[in-house]
């Protein structure tokens, strides 16, 4: 207290003339309070702690931004070592093709139904009531899109599947042609026309992937 008493009885207002206490020695490294937070401090306020306390507020500020650096830099290394898997509809590779090429892979009747958005006579198909295991490709360019376990029985006329195989192999479109609203299924490599999705299945995923045979074609267990 007599050190503080000395320096208000001298009333300088130039703290660098004065002899710095042992705790203000410790903090050189970091800068004076500046002009505009001495002149917002109380008048009787000592000098020397107004500066202390500049300089530990500096210090906090710091050392909140080192925290948060080091979190980020965590942050960023945990996603470089799990990197977010891609999306499903990346993992299909697209075919695209012109109309005349189309003509000459498909016989008319698959290029009716796969490209013209045709549909099969009911009940006639030849999956309807197909039950030999396997796995069930698009007809256009071979990607898989059910297997003989996702297929039920459903009497509707047409093949029908509760789920698909998993990779975004379909993709899905509002349909509303003759009159109607529906969610047509494409296949996602090709685009070509598969048939519709209804939510009236009796499985438990509520779902009736309605499928034209001419759309599929069925590789056997153990033909691959």
């Amino acid at each position: 207290m007599g050190y503080e008493k000395k320096i208000w009885q001298k009333g300088s207002k130039n703290l660098n003339a004065l002899p710095k206490p042992a705790i203000l020695q410790e903090h050189e490294a970091f800068s004076p309070a500046p002009a505009w937070w001495l002149s917002a401090q109380p008048k009787n306020r000592n000098p020397y702690f107004t500066v202390l306390y500049h300089k530990q507020v500096q210090v906090m500020i710091r050392l909140l931004l080192l925290s948060s650096l080091v979190t980020l830099t965590m942050c960023e290394a945990q996603t470089k070592k799990n990197p977010a898997a891609p999306a499903a509809s990346d993992s299909v590779r697209k075919i695209v093709r012109t109309d005349a090429e189309w003509r000459k892979i498909l016989s008319p009747e698959q290029y009716y139904i796969l490209r013209e958005k045709g549909t099969d006579r009911p009940f006639i198909g030849k999956y309807y009531l197909t039950h030999d295991k396997g796995v069930y490709h698009c007809a256009g360019c071979g990607n898989e899109l059910f297997t003989s376990d996702m297929k039920f029985d459903s009497d509707c006329g047409w093949p029908s599947f509760d789920r698909e195989i998993a990779g975004g192999k379909i993709i899905q479109q509002v349909d509303r042609s003759h009159g109607m609203e529906r969610i047509e299924i494409l296949c996602a490599r090709c685009g070509s026309h598969l048939g519709h999705i209804f939510d009236d299945g009796p499985t438990l995923t509520g779902k009736r992937y309605c499928v034209n045979s001419t759309s599929i074609s069925l590789v056997k267990a153990g033909q691959n």
